[in-house]
């Protein structure tokens, strides 16, 4: 019987997989062995964005008022003071219905112990069909990538503040929300940039931050694309303002350099150009702290018409808002979050500067065309034991993210007279009601087991009218940690 080049590749794939797998299983036990007793992981520098522990930071700054900047990630600063190198390897398993997904991950932390770090993430997985945003190489179902390499260093003067420059991959997270920020969230790949943030307490009663980034995204076809930020931001005892403003362009040659000025106000740049096109987006957020409780909100502008002369006026504002209100005291912590965001937002006539890198959204992770509340209770039921309740309440219209640009209001019979409406959110309405229940057992940050329940009811599922769909899903996490400390002198 003949055996073809194909088959011979399918066997070979399997046998990979199933080698991953036994390795994985392998990996877990000695770790368990070696490090039963070993309830403490050597800190990194970075705390990773949206993580559990991000949460239980939050929680703390509450039931203890302290502040906390929301601005992110979390860098745990006084490590760069601390001459060291720290090497972890993680391998671990996220599973639903008993599905398991295997991946593996490295950390390499050097801190030269003058306010100047090194790091290093590199992330590998098996790949399944939820990845299908992912842009890179496939080789067997394995895939991987350097998530992160970055500089980091922090200088603080007496009088004058403090400042910090990262140059490489790294997150960057702009705003208060739990759930995903509206204009850079660290649920985004990481991108290629450098940022430089200053701090300055006026008095005991106020402080001032100033954040600038330069960012390169993913190519779109032979152009060249950048995004450019700048954040100025207030802080009181129990209130911050801040405002933001970004721009993503494309290009066929190199930057302007009329737009990486750190001080320049990108608008008006732009409309006095010439030909310096690009979208344009800011965010304004308010947030009030008193005592345990915290309310805060972000709004962004995309694009807003005030004239109606032509047609072209009659395009439906861009914009999106998130509020939420977070308590937080002794064992328990409640947040309560609403989204919403309208049609096309985002987006562009021009592909090249939508809000995407690496096929991922830059902003919200969902995308546009949407309102959601979610609702979060977490107890700490003992020591290092956690129990998370969450309730999801999502409508996302036809005009996602990926959805083609689209003009209804060029059509013809559409007037000025008559002028033109959508509903929102628009088209077929897809809806969908979550409960997810997880209980947790934490060592370390690296360190956890994670099992879950969660229940799933969806209507329109896909646009599609009628198509409903009801899912009960068991899911079940578990990462461990091998690590190499070493102090320098």
């Amino acid at each position: 019987m003949a055996i073809s080049h194909k088959n011979i590749q399918d066997k070979i794939g399997h046998s990979i997989c199933f080698i991953m797998n036994r390795l994985f299983l392998l990996f877990a036990s000695v770790f368990n062995l070696l490090m039963v007793n070993n309830t403490y992981s050597q800190e990194r520098i970075q705390l990773q964005p949206d993580s559990f522990y991000e949460i239980n930071i939050r929680h703390l700054s509450l039931k203890e008022n302290v502040k906390y900047s929301y601005q992110g990630p979390v860098y745990t600063d006084s490590l760069l003071y601390n001459p060291h190198l720290l090497l972890q390897v993680l391998p671990h398993i996220l599973g639903d219905n008993m599905k398991p997904s295997y991946g593996i991950s490295t950390w390499l932390q050097f801190s030269l112990g003058n306010g100047t770090a090194i790091v290093s993430e590199v992330n590998g997985r098996l790949a399944d069909n939820k990845d299908q945003p992912y842009l890179g190489k496939s080789w067997r179902s394995v895939q991987g990538w350097t998530n992160q390499s970055f500089l980091r260093w922090k200088g603080k003067r007496k009088y004058y503040g403090e400042f910090s420059i990262n140059v490489g991959r790294f997150y960057s997270k702009l705003g208060p929300g739990l759930t995903g920020n509206l204009l850079v969230s660290s649920r985004s790949r990481p991108m290629d940039q450098i940022s430089f943030e200053y701090k300055k307490s006026i008095n005991k009663d106020l402080e001032v931050k100033y954040y600038n980034q330069t960012s390169a995204l993913d190519k779109y076809g032979n152009l060249n694309r950048f995004m450019i930020v700048h954040r100025y931001q207030l802080n009181w005892a129990s209130f911050h303002l801040a405002a933001t403003e970004a721009m993503i362009f494309s290009r066929s040659g190199g930057i302007d350099w009329s737009l990486i000025n750190p001080i320049s106000f990108l608008y008006l740049e732009q409309v006095n150009g010439p030909n310096l096109f690009g979208n344009t987006l800011g965010t304004i957020e308010i947030g009030y702290r008193n005592k345990n409780i915290h309310l805060y909100s972000e709004f962004l502008i995309d694009d807003v018409q005030f004239d109606s002369e032509t047609n072209h006026d009659l395009e439906p504002s861009e914009f999106g808002v998130l509020a939420g209100i977070e308590y937080g005291r002794r064992k328990i912590y409640v947040n309560a979050e609403a989204i919403a965001i309208s049609n096309r937002t985002y987006k562009t006539p021009d592909i090249s500067e939508w809000a995407l890198h690496r096929n991922q959204p830059i902003g919200y992770e969902l995308g546009s065309d949407l309102k959601r509340l979610k609702l979060l209770i977490r107890y700490n039921l003992r020591a290092r034991w956690y129990i998370d309740v969450e309730r999801d309440w999502l409508a996302r219209g036809e005009g996602e993210i990926y959805t083609p640009w689209d003009t209804p209001w060029l059509e013809d019979g559409v007037t000025i007279e008559n002028g033109y409406s959508e509903s929102f959110p628009t088209g077929v309405v897809e809806t969908s009601n979550a409960t997810n229940f997880k209980v947790s057992r934490h060592w370390s940050r690296e360190k956890y087991v994670i099992f879950g329940i969660s229940y799933r009811d969806i209507h329109n599922m896909n646009h599609i009218p009628q198509n409903a769909n009801h899912d009960l899903q068991i899911s079940f996490g578990l990462s461990w940690a091998a690590e190499y400390y070493r102090q320098l002198q």
